[in-house]
């Protein structure tokens, strides 16, 4: 036997002996250690490292031949026996939802068309996500999320949801997500939150490499699936992308005696259940008529804000009656009153607009800083609050241009009585009719039972507008004073309003 092959064999035999020796009880293991180490002529420390690298290596081995856990399994609802009238069906959701959790009623129907929807999502362009949120515990953020989830398809409650495990189970069963305080990871988990975002569109999907490193290729994950997400403060912890797929429910906590039934999961959820089943005979029915729809949206109903609400539109028409009427009063609640939707630059480049100066081209930075503050409750004069000086607490300059450089607006050299920096009304001109549409410069609604909504309009009452414009003439005669400023390019708003709401307040959700 050559050299070679004895040094070969030396090493396998070593190799045996340590696998031998990995598979002692622990305690045979001490009484032989130091024997097996002089054996193999190593040291004892080194003989306990590769004993412990091989019982790792064993236990690892051992886990991937027997998987641990539960394998998921979803139970395929059976359809409600007989032909189901939709708007009934929508009441009970409805009634349900409010008569076990202290909730407003219109968020209530948001969460019944929203449960109705998850049974046919993938007929639609989008599928929202759902949101609950609360200014703190115990306000019904879970207990929605289980009245809901009885209702909607294949529901997978969780409280720690990773990347890898979404796309996974949504490529593989389309579940409906229910995921419960997500304030509490979801900054953590960029992954979580791009798949969530892209999800609600067909097309969503996560690529990943799988296989081997001798057969590896990549493959396309579908995210296209139903989700509901719940938390502390959502409109604070979820970045902007996520809230404007999202139709955000508000809850607060109730006090004793506005429960008129606490939820028992043991009485309770049969009937939410068999909700769940006459949603699935509906859809099913209607399912080519659901494709379809082309549902009437409010006016002011566009982009993502007309994609995450038009299933919701949809399902109502077709149901009828009051649905219809109900499903307006939800989008005026959740779009007017809800939780703050913009950014902090849309909002200051809305109220940029209302201060800015008649007949000005320009305007320096120090007087656009002072009119900001001028606003009645201006969250610009308090803006660094907890800054000592009270001039400090006030957005500074370089903040300022930080919130507008995104815009293409950057300051510059304003003659003005003195030549300083400052800003132009032609840069600011192209930022308000990109990114501030009619119903975020000015809102009008008409108020019936809330149902009602006249159409939004980029008007401002200030007279000084007039001078900047003349009267335009609305078809029955009335007139409004158009701001050339603010009125996207080729939109020409010509209806009457009734109520008038200048940016800052339309922004803020205040109602007149």
């Amino acid at each position: 036997m050559s050299i070679a092959d004895q040094a070969e064999n030396l090493i396998r035999t070593d190799e045996d002996i340590i696998r031998e020796l990995a598979e002692l009880p622990p305690l045979d293991y001490d009484r032989c250690r130091a024997e097996k180490a002089k054996e193999l002529g190593c040291q004892v420390r080194t003989l306990d490292k590769l004993v412990e690298a091989a019982r790792s290596q064993s236990t690892s081995a051992h886990a991937e031949e027997e998987p641990r856990g539960r394998v998921i399994e979803y139970q395929k609802i059976e359809p409600w026996p007989e032909a189901v009238d939709m708007a009934v069906a929508l009441d009970e959701a409805r009634q349900a939802i409010t008569r076990h959790m202290f909730i407003r009623d219109d968020f209530a129907v948001t969460a019944a068309l929203w449960a109705a929807h998850a049974h046919v999502f993938e007929v639609f362009s989008h599928t929202p996500r759902l949101g609950a949120t609360a200014p703190d515990a115990e306000c019904g953020k879970t207990l929605l999320m289980q009245l809901v989830g009885a209702m909607v398809p294949k529901p997978q409650p969780v409280e720690i949801m990773k990347a890898a495990p979404f796309f996974r189970l949504a490529e593989q069963f389309k579940p409906t997500f229910l995921i419960d305080e997500c304030d509490v990871f979801i900054k953590e988990d960029t992954d979580l939150l791009a798949a969530i975002n892209n999800g609600w569109e067909p097309h969503g999907g996560v690529p990943r490499c799988v296989g081997d490193s001798s057969n590896m290729e990549v493959r396309l994950f579908s995210t296209h699936t139903p989700v509901v997400v719940g938390g502390i403060k959502l409109e604070k912890v979820l970045p902007a992308t996520t809230q404007s797929r999202t139709l955000m429910i508000a809850l607060d906590r109730a006090t004793p005696g506005e429960i008129a039934t606490p939820f028992d999961k043991r009485k309770h959820r049969r009937a939410l259940l068999d909700i769940g089943r006459k949603f699935a005979r509906w859809t099913g029915d209607n399912r080519e008529a659901i494709s379809k729809a082309d549902p009437v949206m409010p006016n002011g109903a566009f982009n993502r804000r007309a994609d995450k609400w038009r299933p919701l539109f949809a399902i109502a028409e077709l149901a009828g009656g009051k649905w219809p009427s109900l499903a307006k009063k939800a989008y005026c609640i959740e779009e007017g009153e809800g939780p703050a939707k913009v950014s902090t630059s849309v909002q200051l480049l809305a109220d940029i607009h209302d201060v800015w100066p008649d007949h000005k081209d320009g305007i320096h930075t120090e007087k656009l800083i002072q009119l900001l503050c001028e606003i009645e409750e201006s969250r610009w004069i308090e803006y660094n609050f907890r800054a000592f000086e009270s001039e400090k607490k006030r957005i500074q300059p370089k903040q300022l241009a930080d919130l507008l450089r995104d815009y293409k607006v950057n300051p510059t050299q304003i003659w003005d009585g003195k030549n300083r920096r400052g800003f132009k009304l032609k840069d600011l001109k192209v930022a308000w009719n990109r990114y501030i549409p009619p119903d975020l410069s000015a809102r009008t609604l008409e108020h019936t039972d809330g149902a009602a909504f006249s159409d939004f309009s980029s008007a401002r009452t200030e007279s000084s507008l007039a001078d900047k414009n003349p009267a335009k003439p609305t078809n029955d005669g009335a007139s409004i004073a158009l701001a050339d400023k603010s009125t996207p390019v080729g939109q020409h708003p010509e209806k009457p309003a009734s109520v008038v709401m200048s940016a800052r307040k339309f922004l803020e959700g205040d109602r007149i």
